[in-house]
């Protein structure tokens, strides 16, 4: 029985030794304002995270090889980037791109209100009052 314990401890130790973490913050790529809420996922996998209120993420339990990493963001180019993970990885900063897109122009019409030409009837009965 003690040596299945210690077994297992072995194993859980090892398990943990092979998975790392990548982490990095997102910014803007003018203002380096930090992106809050930025996607940011391995392809391919089931791992991926969002970044808090300092830009800031971290992707736990990667095993150890070869990833695309993504990030995302509503309004900025996607960031993509082969990655080969044999320990804990730092990223330092992403900077994402602002993204445009080309829309034609809006013409608003409005037009005033004419007065009208024929007055409004009202009828009213004081002798109810």
């Amino acid at each position: 029985m003690l040596k299945m314990f210690v077994s297992a401890c072995f194993l859980s130790c090892a398990i943990h030794v092979s998975a790392q973490s990548i982490s990095g913050q997102v910014v803007e790529q003018i203002s380096e304002e930090e992106l809050i809420g930025a996607t940011v996922i391995l392809k391919g996998t089931s791992i991926g995270s969002i970044t808090d209120v300092d830009g800031r993420f971290t992707l736990s339990n990667v095993e150890n090889g070869d990833y695309i990493l993504e990030v995302s963001f509503l309004g900025f180019e996607k960031y993509t980037r082969n990655l080969s993970v044999t320990g804990d990885v730092d990223l330092g900063k992403i900077y994402l791109e602002e993204s445009t897109i080309g829309l034609q122009e809006v013409q608003v019409f409005a037009d005033v209100v004419e007065e009208r030409k024929t007055p409004v009837a009202i009828a009213t009965n004081l002798s109810s009052i």
